[in-house]
């Protein structure tokens, strides 16, 4: 049986690379064979540049 945990945006708070970290670290605990992560509006870490503030 294949296992799959999918998380579908705004995974984090604020957005800052602490909270991203803390993420990677629960997720790495998860018992799942595959795990998707779709960052949402506030995940701005996830791309290349910093929100507009």
């Amino acid at each position: 049986m294949v296992m799959c945990v999918i998380h579908a945006g705004d995974a984090l708070g604020r957005g800052t690379l602490e909270e991203q970290e803390q993420l990677d670290a629960s997720f790495g605990r998860q018992n799942h064979t595959h795990k998707i992560l779709i960052a949402g509006n506030h995940d701005w870490c996830f791309e290349r540049r910093e929100p507009n503030q």
